[in-house]
């Protein structure tokens, strides 16, 4: 009873004032390094930020909350990096709770309704098909190409169970995810759904894109092209399938827009210290 009396009363711990920053107003006077580092400038930022804006339900922002425009760049500055949440509420000004409720909200906010409106691949179309072969002829591709696939091991953490599974070739845990890219470097699909386990073939073999190839929802004579781990056919070109007199494949050029935007969210891309 003495040592409960005696007991003395343990301080609250005060909060700690963060100086919260705005990148965009930071750097208004420099876009492109605004850009380099949120992948986008300010009006692509704020068109962003007034798609998300009618799902997240923010109309009424208190002035001790975080507004839409921070945690879009929260986001987009986490999903870019990889960087860590800790690192992420120093550099930004809040606490390590509000930056993983923001990706959250976000990730949320753009899955599936926003992202449906931008990634689209009609392949019944016969305008689609025309518009994709007619952009990819004038790069100096091949002719009747409609799209540009490639795999690549995006990093995750090891799974509890199971995760022999997502062990890749290069040695760490990752989904094998396959997209499509149009000649502007577009995605135009992605497939997330494999573990780094599956080869790449096999991920395109399971897809919608060979479902609908095989069900004759492809229109005829329009094929992808791909790099050597695919498997030449009428609805894919791949690398192996096809060497010109130099001996080099023109699917190269390609794949290579492809593997290009896979390298910002793979592992060399986050690696690079201009991210």
């Amino acid at each position: 009873m003495v040592l409960v009396l005696l007991r003395r009363r343990a301080r609250r711990v005060p909060n700690i004032a963060y100086q919260r920053i705005h990148p965009i107003r930071l750097f208004a006077q420099n876009q492109r390094l605004l850009a380099r580092k949120f992948r986008m400038g300010e009006e692509h930022l704020r068109r962003l930020c007034n798609l998300v804006a009618p799902l997240m339900n923010d109309n009424f922002t208190p002035n001790w909350s975080v507004d839409i425009e921070n945690k879009v760049i929260i986001a987009l500055r986490y999903l870019a990096t990889d960087a860590h949440e800790e690192v992420l509420a120093d550099t930004i000004g809040v606490s390590q709770k509000t930056i993983s409720n923001a990706i959250a909200e976000v990730v949320k906010a753009l899955n599936p309704m926003i992202v449906k409106k931008f990634i689209k691949c009609h392949l019944s179309s016969i305008d689609f098909c025309r518009r994709n072969v007619r952009d990819f002829a004038r790069t100096g591709m091949l002719p009747n190409i409609i799209g540009a696939t490639d795999g690549s091991c995006v990093a995750i953490q090891k799974p509890p169970r199971s995760g022999w599974q997502y062990y890749c070739r290069k040695g760490y845990t990752a989904l094998n995810v396959l997209a499509v890219v149009n000649a502007r470097g577009r995605f135009i699909y992605v497939n997330s759904n494999f573990p780094g386990s599956v080869h790449d073939s096999s991920v395109y073999a399971y897809s919608r894109l060979k479902e609908a190839s095989n069900a004759g929802r492809v229109i005829p004579a329009y094929s992808f092209v791909g790099d050597s781990g695919f498997a030449n056919g009428n609805d894919i070109i791949s690398q192996s399938g096809i060497l010109p007199r130099d001996g080099k494949s023109t699917t190269i050029s390609g794949t290579g827009r492809c593997g290009l935007l896979w390298s910002v969210l793979s592992g060399s891309g986050r690696r690079d210290s201009r991210f």
